[in-house]
């Protein structure tokens, strides 16, 4: 735990990690976890090259969420002002993302079951795996390949835009 100062880790951890701070950034650059837990207030996480064996949360109030070639078996974020960046990034079951007025981007990412929720925030990017989409907006635009077959992908927004592709 740390209030105002960054919190930076690199070893493998058997068990689970928490990590929270209050305004200071969150780097993990770590092999492996048996299970991560994040929070910040005002500072931005960061994981990158990292394999977890359980579950990844992360929750955030004004920092951004950057994940770089990550693999776990569930995944679940929660930004209320914050984007969340998600490259490579792979889920053996469930990823779960949220954010009030964030953006939510994905870059070659996949998982079994992919369940997005934004108020302003637009949703971008690429899944490795074909999907089933069902796609929801009140004021945004929609773009997503039709789908006749793979993993459900189901993403809300009220004024986002939504902007997924296979590939």
């Amino acid at each position: 735990f740390s209030d105002t100062g960054n919190l930076t880790f690199g070893a493998s951890v058997a068990g689970v990690l928490n990590c929270e701070t209050d305004t200071g950034n969150i780097l993990i650059e770590s092999p492996s976890l048996g299970k991560g837990e994040f929070s910040s207030d005002t500072g931005n996480i960061s994981l990158s090259e990292l394999t977890v064996k359980g579950s990844l949360s992360f929750e955030t109030d004004t920092g951004n969420l950057n994940l770089t070639r990550v693999t776990c078996t569930n995944l679940s974020l929660e930004t209320d002002t914050g984007d969340a960046n998600l490259a490579n990034v792979i889920c053996l079951a469930d990823l779960f993302a949220e954010t009030d007025t964030g953006d939510i981007f994905f870059d070659a990412c996949d998982a079994a079951s992919v369940t997005v929720n934004t108020d302003t925030g637009d949703v971008e990017g690429t899944f490795r795996t074909d999907k089933i989409f069902q796609v929801s907006t009140k004021s945004g635009s929609v773009k997503v390949p039709s789908s006749f077959g793979g993993d459900p992908c189901k993403v809300s927004t009220k004024s986002g835009d939504v902007d997924l592709r296979i590939g």
